[in-house]
């Protein structure tokens, strides 16, 4: 009896990433293991711009580590983008630029 109650207990996740980046992790756990976790979303950081006006000529390229990067960065207009990671690449194409995965970490 003991092992069917911890059984149906709930597992707790937290999720440190940044309000809404959570999102394609949970989706990608699986329905059944999902009705069982107790998800507390606690973020450690928040991804603010600076504000600071970016100058990126016909010649430059970028460097994108996030997507928060696609985000608060200038619409590319055909310039070079190395990107980390497959989803990375993918918004630095849809906001301009001619975006290269060059690794799905930092290495």
């Amino acid at each position: 009896m003991a092992r069917a109650a911890k059984l149906e207990q709930q597992i707790p996740i937290h999720m440190t990433r940044p309000p809404g980046s959570n999102r394609s992790f949970n989706d990608g756990i699986a329905p059944e293991l999902r009705e069982r976790l107790h998800v507390v979303v606690s973020p450690l950081i928040a991804i603010e711009p600076l504000g600071a006006p970016v100058d990126i000529g016909p010649e430059d390229a970028a460097i994108f580590t996030s997507g928060n990067g696609v985000k608060y960065a200038p619409q590319g207009a055909g310039q070079r983008a190395y990107c980390v990671g497959e989803q990375t690449t993918q918004r630095a194409r849809q906001a301009g630029w001619v975006a290269i995965c060059a690794g799905n970490d930092a290495t």
